[in-house]
């Protein structure tokens, strides 16, 4: 089962998957973008849902909102996803 989180990205709105295990908060590219992520902050070294070693561009998030719980200056990693 999944849990599903209502975000707010610098005031975009998205649903999220909650994942307790991953160190860093993770967007998809499309995602980004929509809420002004475009300032590239170098990239980060990763292992990824199959165990393969993979590196994701950093990005800051200026607020991040998770039900009424804000932080601010929050590093953010981007994934390409590919969209079907």
């Amino acid at each position: 089962d999944l849990i599903l989180v209502k975000v707010r990205v610098q005031g975009v709105e998205g649903t999220f998957v909650w994942d307790n295990g991953f160190s860093v908060t993770g967007l998809d590219s499309v995602f980004a973008i929509k809420a002004g992520l475009v300032d590239r902050d170098g990239s980060i070294a990763m292992i990824d849902g199959n165990n393969q070693r993979t590196s994701a561009d950093r990005m800051v998030a200026k607020e991040i909102d998770i039900q009424g719980v804000k932080a601010t200056e929050t590093p953010v990693v981007i994934f390409q996803i590919p969209q079907t």
